[in-house]
């Protein structure tokens, strides 16, 4: 029962089902959401996705009176499965094969009416994992967004022999800054990296991990507009056959460009 020109004044019960779909490669094995719409409120009492390996579960509400709502949602799905998703930017998916799924939460926030404004923090969490050959102990992933602005404080991978850090902010305008810190193996890294990464990495031998400290500054989320400066150093490693001690010097990567020195 809906009434043109104003929702508040509505009411309806909604039940949405299905199984056996794809979404861009993804297997959706069942699909079921309630919904309902009655004095100015539309809940969602459930909101469940079962995936081929993994499920995903939302609840929420939207007033319809105020013109704000809320989301919160939870998935333990594979992440693996996301591959393919947003190509080059969910490629590296493929390659993190976890000993159990990880923990995906957050909670979404969003007025239409006063503030028209969106909130979004969300966090994944995962235990032991490997990438390659290398295993690692933790992955912790947090963020905040408004939309335009958002923020990353506190991802961090533990590999029991080092770990990585990184802190990023960017303003919503003209202004990206963070810092990177690491004294862990780059095998996690490498599939981010790109195919044109590939043969650089394959002929570097490293047996200890780098030690990496780096600034990143930019003018928005483009890579021809970012600047990641900062030292690496690395001990016992070879480079295509040739053995070297200890290797140290100051990379520059900004628009394409690279430089070392």
């Amino acid at each position: 029962d809906f009434e043109v020109g104003q929702p508040e004044q509505a009411k309806a019960e909604i039940l949405i089902t299905g199984s056996g779909n794809v979404w861009r490669g993804v297997e959706l094995r069942a699909i079921e959401i309630r919904a309902t719409v009655a004095d100015g409120m539309l809940q969602f009492p459930k909101f469940e996705i079962l995936l081929k390996r993994g499920d995903i579960r939302v609840q929420g509400y939207a007033d319809l009176t105020k013109g704000k709502g809320e989301v919160d949602y939870f998935s333990n799905a594979d992440l693996e499965q996301f591959a393919a998703v947003g190509g080059r930017g969910t490629a590296g998916l493929k390659e993190f094969h976890g000993v159990q799924p990880p923990a995906i939460s957050g909670v979404i926030g969003f007025d239409w009416k006063n503030t028209k404004g969106f909130f979004w923090q969300g966090r994944v969490e995962m235990g032991e994992f490997r990438v390659g050959k290398h295993v690692y102990r933790k992955l912790i992933f947090p963020w905040v967004t408004s939309g335009r602005r958002w923020m990353i404080q506190g991802f961090e991978i533990d590999g029991g022999n080092g770990k990585a850090s990184l802190q990023l902010v960017f303003d919503g305008k003209a202004e990206l800054k963070g810092s990177y810190r690491s004294d862990i193996d780059l095998e996690w890294l490498v599939p981010w990296l790109g195919d044109g990464a590939m043969p650089f990495m394959k002929s570097l031998e490293l047996r200890a991990n780098p030690r990496i400290s780096a600034q990143i500054t930019g003018a928005a989320m483009q890579m021809d507009l970012i600047r990641v400066e900062g030292r690496i150093e690395v001990q016992n490693l070879s480079y295509k056959g040739v053995e070297m001690q200890e290797l140290a010097g100051n990379v520059l990567l900004a628009g394409g460009y690279r430089d070392w020195e």
